[in-house]
């Protein structure tokens, strides 16, 4: 079984992302990106940011079904019509079958964003959630993008808090749990402790030594080369966990193997 996490930054690498995900297409199970909008608009393949990268990914993973967690409308980027929802989303390989998918919000509720604040760069406002699906024969999978602040990754109060929620949703499934995706969240701070001591789960970044899960086209690598983790629970056995220097985005790709 194979999962890939990839915060997708909107479709900016728009031909390097989706060369990416033609790659792995077909060895794939279940892929998990954030940053993703949605809309009925049609664009040409130049236009950035991508006003319908759900469409867009859909087109190249036509043998998926697709799930998505919309969590505010009328922003991508910056203000914009109200037919456009920024959304967490999951492609499951056909013939999978998903028994439950849902999500739950962690900071926040759906449609929050303080607009005002938005157009100065705090998006404290803007709401997070972590999407959740089991398929027939798998762990739960959980899609997580997380709380965003401009000084940095450090904790916060709205950090802590943020965990705890996760906590409480991944400790609600008993089966075997994979939860992935862009944390905004420095590998030393407690925010991310709390995941493994009170969640009961091994963070496969820590475990592995990976140095960056940031590509090149981050200003800020050097200093803070963190952002994305794949927790998994003690019960599943890993096959090979890796972070591809691959720039289809300003974040890298994290692929896990799995049984």
């Amino acid at each position: 079984m194979k999962l890939v996490s990839l915060n997708a930054w909107g479709g900016t690498q728009f031909n390097q992302l989706l060369s990416f995900v033609e790659k792995h297409a077909n060895s794939t199970d279940v892929f998990c990106f954030q940053e993703v909008a949605v809309s009925e608009r049609i664009q040409s393949k130049e236009e950035k940011p991508r006003h319908n990268l759900l469409r867009d990914l859909s087109e190249v993973l036509p043998g998926f079904q697709v799930i998505y967690a919309p969590f505010q409308e009328g922003f991508n980027w910056e203000p914009i019509e109200k037919d456009i929802a920024l959304c967490n989303a999951m492609f499951v390989r056909n013939g999978l079958n998903i028994l439950e998918h849902g999500h739950v919000f962690v900071h926040g509720e759906k449609n929050g964003l303080d607009f005002a604040q938005a157009a100065e760069g705090n998006w404290y406002t803007m709401p997070r959630l972590v999407q959740f699906t089991q398929i027939d024969g798998f762990p739960t999978i959980f899609n997580f993008h997380g709380f965003w602040h401009k000084d940095g990754k450090h904790d916060t109060p709205e950090r802590i808090k943020q965990s705890e929620k996760i906590v409480e949703v991944v400790q609600k499934f008993n089966n075997p749990r994979i939860l992935c995706g862009d944390f905004n969240l420095n590998i030393d701070t407690e925010s991310l402790a709390m995941l493994e001591d009170r969640g009961g789960l091994r963070n496969l970044i820590k475990d592995h030594k990976i140095g960056t899960t940031r590509s090149d086209l981050y200003p800020k690598k050097s200093i803070m080369p963190y952002a994305d983790y794949m927790f998994v629970s003690p019960d599943i056995t890993i096959n090979s966990f890796s972070v591809p220097d691959e720039p289809a985005s300003d974040h890298l790709p994290m692929i896990l193997e799995f049984k």
